[in-house]
């Protein structure tokens, strides 16, 4: 017979895998802030219930845009800005 517990989850700011009673559930509101919701639809990203610290460590590691798959429109990636929208081509050795 298997024993049931309850899901875990792991926090974003500090990473800890705890059960998901413990957490807290924030989603994205229409500007990509983090708005606390459990039921809400959409991707979701867990932390330490009353926490600060680990708020505060989220918004520092863009956590938040990590676990929501998306990009944060204040901060673009170094990666998105590399060729600054020049296109590269590829010359033909002799």
């Amino acid at each position: 017979m298997t024993t049931l517990t309850h899901p875990v989850r792991t926090c974003v700011g500090c990473r800890s895998r705890k059960e998901q009673q413990l957490l807290t559930r924030f989603v994205p509101n229409e500007m990509g802030q983090p708005v606390m919701s459990r039921t809400a639809s959409g991707r979701g990203a867990w932390m330490c219930a009353e926490s600060t610290s680990c708020y505060e460590a989220a918004m520092k590691i863009r956590a938040f845009d990590r676990a929501w798959k998306t990009q944060s429109g204040h901060k673009k990636s170094s990666s998105s800005n590399k060729n600054n929208g020049r296109h590269l081509t590829r010359v033909a050795q002799p």
